[in-house]
């Protein structure tokens, strides 16, 4: 795994995993943010788009791991 991509989850678990920022319930985990981030580059290629690993990265994988893996995001 490249320095890049975990750099990467670890940023997305920074806001949404325990202690994060928004962190979401059930509490995700990095096989689950691994998942959702391999499905957004899948997305992104056959849209003939690059996947970045920035904030706008991190919440299409939000969006993801709402939509694709029933997490609910906080509303306190």
């Amino acid at each position: 795994m490249s320095t890049e991509m975990t750099e990467f989850y670890d940023y997305v678990l920074s806001f949404y995993g325990k202690d994060g920022i928004y962190p979401m319930m059930p509490m995700p985990n990095l096989t689950v943010i691994k998942s959702a981030t391999n499905d957004l580059i899948r997305i992104l290629e056959i849209k003939g788009e690059e996947f970045c690993g920035d904030s706008i990265d991190r919440e299409l994988v939000r969006d993801l791991l709402i939509s694709k893996y029933n997490l609910k995001f906080p509303t306190n």
